[in-house]
């Protein structure tokens, strides 16, 4: 709306300090690492692409990302029917969407 004027919420509830901060540090070459709330991840570049081939690139690591967070979320759905989510659910990129049955149900046990 012109002329109004912005708003912020306030909250007395303490912050967390550095939750969702990411620190990016250039290794050597194409090769990075960041630090995300104490674990460190490295990317790189394949060898014919000016790297050194040390770690995956970034984009095999978002997309492992987005993979791990499917399966994660997915091992939490419960299945349909008499059937328990099994702890060696995989995920594949080539499996169906929206998936027709939980791959890796098995009856509930008692």
């Amino acid at each position: 709306m012109t002329g109004s004027t912005p708003q912020t919420l306030g909250t007395d509830r303490p912050q967390p300090v550095d939750v969702h901060r990411l620190e990016v540090t250039h290794v050597e070459q194409d090769a990075y690492t960041v630090d995300v709330r104490g674990h460190r991840l490295r990317v790189d570049q394949p060898l014919d692409a000016g790297g050194t081939d040390t770690a995956p690139t970034p984009t095999e690591l978002f997309a492992a990302s987005l993979a791990t967070c499917v399966a994660f979320y997915a091992g939490r759905y419960p299945c349909t029917g008499t059937a328990c989510p099994a702890p060696d659910f995989e995920s594949a990129p080539s499996s169906p969407w929206p998936p027709t049955g939980r791959p890796g149900c098995r009856p509930c046990a008692s």
